[in-house]
């Protein structure tokens, strides 16, 4: 679901720039990310994952044995953990985007894209961003 919003959010900036006055179709330069890859080589976001899945077993073993009757502590716990996953999450892609606008400035690109919205074309910018997150 997320990640069909991102898809959807990409394709109107990419209408958005090749309709708008401001750019020309002929020099509009796109870099292309592969966000998979950038993400499984960035120790932070892997360090996250893996903190997510640890804790996750722990909750998930707490309705297990409660089964399914969780106390109101139990259930304040799952709820506050799951909106400091959601927090760690957008501080995560905050940084990935913040990567992506350096490099857009340093290759003159006009916008990044995630590489499945784009069948041709564009620059790889993977490594730059990647490079960038450590």
């Amino acid at each position: 679901m997320m990640l069909r919003n991102i898809i959807i959010l990409v394709i109107l900036i990419i209408f958005t720039a090749l309709n708008s006055g401001c750019s020309d179709r002929a020099k509009l330069r796109v870099g292309i990310i592969n966000p998979q890859r950038t993400l499984s080589s960035w120790g932070k976001y892997n360090k996250a994952a893996g903190k997510v899945r640890n804790e996750a077993i722990v909750l998930d073993e707490k309705i297990a044995v409660s089964n399914g009757k969780l106390s109101d502590e139990d259930k304040k716990e799952i709820v506050q953990t799951t909106m400091q996953w959601q927090k760690d999450w957008e501080s995560l892609i905050e940084e990935v985007k913040k990567a992506s606008e350096i490099v857009a400035k340093e290759k003159k690109l006009d916008l990044i894209v995630l590489n499945n919205v784009v069948n041709y074309g564009g620059v790889d910018v993977t490594d730059d961003v990647t490079k960038k997150l450590k």
